[in-house]
């Protein structure tokens, strides 16, 4: 959770992109064969290392008044930096750059046009001085405007006491060695902090020995000596020793691949987020070091910068393999769910149904599929009013529904899909077997959702194919970053006691499949509830809650249902469904009302069941701070 104060740790200096970056590793931009897009650049990407790490981080640049640039905008907004001077300037594109890893030290990278325009016009130096920290990249002393801007940030930050950070990251490939050292060292004597890989203090010194290069920067600045290398974290704060590594470190951390594109901004972030909080010099390079690992097993992309919470995990299980750790699943749970932005209070949603269901509903009136799609049409257009309205409101579909009613719906409201064939057990997928390629083509807002019909005393074979099932879908969601609904239902012939459905998450937890929401009947006792959250607090503290399934319920029925839901911790959320228009649906189907009748009955429905839950909601919670006041 980020810290509450009017001024931020850390002012940030720089200039984003667009990134596009290659996804097979080893390769080179031409034979690249798909890209993933992310928000690139040091700077920005040492601001959401320092954001996700808690600090109070802000951004100064400027980005062009186009999607891309709101993209920027909106990604940082989620990680929650602070954007309020980061400009659109008109007229100007977001750059953009593509990125490839080809071997441990080639990253090939192309720059799109205006690449390094950002940052036109000047900066109000008040700006500056209200943070305790300002870090400026290296790479902004070689473009245009951003030099001039660059120093006349620093001369204020130095008048007003604000300490300097100068991130050696990328240095230009075209600019001679000289000429990078001859325009470093004019800025060097006003740094606090000189923090980058060892390469980069040769490449900035214009000497190829470690040592040699860090006696002459001595020379040069007072300035505490950050060096990232593979062997370790190394702090110099007064004269170079010999060997020049022979002071505070932290050398142990290893990984068998040694990339170090996005490696190099966890390693900074980390350590500066240390340094901030006080830490020890010691432990501000185990911070760093550990970041740099982290995202180093990863695909070594921004998005791949640990959280806070992913950090400290991985540090208070030293005792374990690291790349055990690092490939575990609770651990890449952490990191999905600790960085995972569409975190919601609370989730309303409608359930259309599979199209089984409305083909029997529409038998005993002789509708054809015409009908029933036009049915399908009038519903969604009595639901969406209401879900423009309820910032928390969803619908679950199968791939049945045509594409353009889910495009009633706003774009940033859940909309889950019903991947199962219904009623089969074992589960099994309808559609395209390929569930990544399938997700592949999702927009972002859309969730998988499965219907699992299983029991803790079923076969063990049975068992053993339920769940390989079910976790080659929680991959595919985790990979393509799609959130993931589990709706439990033991089988009707089985016997359920008050701690069925929780050994049935217990299971699953076992088994590494962490689905973001789980979906069940309505416990009718509290030793059920009870049972449920013990188990989701033991195993994901990061689960966004359990939603009871009422799509049976009439809307007489649900007031009661939601009273007792509404009490239990884990408990956010509804699914409904046709039920509670089911009377008006069939009068349709025979002739009796109009289009707009239904489509009214559907919208009167649906605000009904809303309301209803958040009585509950708002009765549960006079409870609970009644009682907190007593106690």
């Amino acid at each position: 959770m980020k810290k509450q104060s009017s001024t931020n740790d850390i002012v940030i200096l720089g200039q984003p992109f667009i990134e596009l970056y290659g996804e097979q590793i080893g390769s080179s931009l031409k034979e690249m064969l798909s890209f993933k897009k992310t928000v690139g650049g040091s700077s920005a990407s040492i601001a959401i290392g320092c954001a996700r790490l808690g600090l109070r981080t802000s951004l100064i640049s400027q980005v062009g008044e186009d999607e891309m640039g709101q993209f920027v905008i909106n990604t940082l907004q989620k990680e929650m930096i602070d954007v309020t001077q980061v400009k659109k300037f008109s007229g100007f594109q977001t750059p953009l750059i593509l990125r490839g890893t080809q071997s441990k030290n080639i990253f090939p990278t192309i720059f799109y046009p205006n690449a390094h325009a950002l940052l036109r016009n000047d900066i109000d130096s008040s700006l500056i001085n209200k943070n305790s920290t300002l870090l400026i990249s290296a790479m902004n002393f070689f473009i245009e405007n951003m030099n001039h801007i660059s120093r006349k940030a620093m001369i204020s930050a130095n008048e007003n006491h604000v300490k300097i950070v100068l991130a050696l990251d990328h240095f230009p490939s075209d600019i001679a060695a000289k000429d990078i050292t001859t325009t470093l060292q004019t800025v060097l004597p006003l740094c606090d902090i000189i923090i980058g890989h060892e390469d980069d203090f040769q490449t900035a010194t214009g000497i190829l020995n470690t040592h040699s290069a860090l006696k002459h920067l001595r020379t040069l600045t007072n300035a505490t000596l950050v060096i990232n290398t593979e062997q370790g974290g190394f702090v110099i704060n007064d004269q170079i020793p010999t060997p020049w590594y022979n002071t505070v470190s932290h050398t142990g951390f290893k990984v068998n691949n040694h990339y170090n594109y996005a490696a190099k901004n966890a390693f900074i972030s980390s350590f500066l987020y240390g340094w901030l909080e006080k830490y020890p010099l010691e432990k501000c390079c185990e911070f760093a070091m550990a970041s740099k690992i982290i995202t180093q097993s990863r695909h070594d992309s921004t998005p791949d910068l640990p959280s806070h919470d992913e950090l400290m995990t991985y540090l208070s299980d030293q005792n374990k393999i690291v790349t055990q750790m690092l490939e575990a699943p609770h651990f890449s749970h952490i990191h999905y769910a600790s960085t995972h932005v569409a975190r919601q209070e609370q989730l309303l949603a409608f359930n259309f149904g599979y199209h089984q269901q409305w083909q029997k509903i529409a038998q005993p009136f002789n509708a054809d599929e015409t009908i029933i799609h036009h049915a399908k049409n009038l519903v969604a257009l009595g639901l969406k009013d209401i879900a423009a309205n309820t910032p928390y409101s969803s619908i679950i579909s199968d791939d049945d529904i045509q594409p353009h009613i889910l495009e009633l719906f706003p774009q940033e409201h859940t909309i889950m899909r019903s991947l199962e064939s219904p009623g089969e057990i074992p589960l099994r997928f309808k559609g395209d077997p390929d569930l990544s390629h399938m997700m592949l083509h999702w927009p972002q807002n859309h969730a998988a959702k499965i219907s699992l019909i299983y029991h803790p005393d079923d076969r063990y074979v049975l068992r053993g194919q339920q769940e390989a099932t079910v976790n080659l879908l929680h991959r595919a969601c985790r990979a393509m970053h799609h959130e993931l609904f589990i709706e439990l239902i033991p089988p009707a012939a089985s016997l359920s006691t008050a701690s069925t459905i929780s050994h049935i998450m217990q299971r699953f937890y076992e088994i590494g499949i962490y689905p973001d929401w789980w979906q069940i009947m309505p416990p009718r006792d509290q030793r059920s509830w009870d049972s449920i959250t013990r188990v989701i607090n033991d195993n994901d503290r990061y689960c966004q809650g359990v939603m009871i399934l009422g799509h049976l319920a009439t809307l007489e029925q649900l007031p009661l249902m939601f009273d007792f839901a509404c009490k239990q911790v884990f408990c956010k959320g509804f699914v409904i469904g046709r039920s509670i228009f089911q009377q008006s649906l069939e009068q349709w189907f025979a002739r009796r009302i109009d289009d707009q009748s239904l489509i009214a009955a559907v919208a009167t429905s649906y605000q009904k069941a809303i309301d209803l839950w958040n009585d509950a909601r708002q009765k549960a919670e006079h409870v609970n701070a009644s009682k907190q006041e007593v106690a």
